[in-house]
């Protein structure tokens, strides 16, 4: 997962780009009025792609144990 934000001094506009797969990627990038909020975005997108990521895991961790253990 990546993320750029690059500055368009012609419309004073925050462009986020988001490079990944699944949730993360996105076709078209985001424009916003600060880089706080483009960060802010960026941010978010990686907690709730980490977050699913970690409930995955966990998921097959619960269903290999549970296989070992019958």
């Amino acid at each position: 997962m990546e993320f750029n934000i690059n500055h368009e001094p012609k419309e004073n506009k925050y462009i986020l780009y988001s490079f990944g797969k699944g949730s993360a990627r996105r076709l078209q990038p985001d424009t916003y009025n600060s880089l706080e909020e483009a960060k802010n975005v960026a941010y978010r997108v990686y907690s709730s792609e980490m977050a699913r990521i970690k409930k995955a895991v966990d998921y097959l961790l619960y269903t290999g144990n549970s296989n070992n253990n019958d």
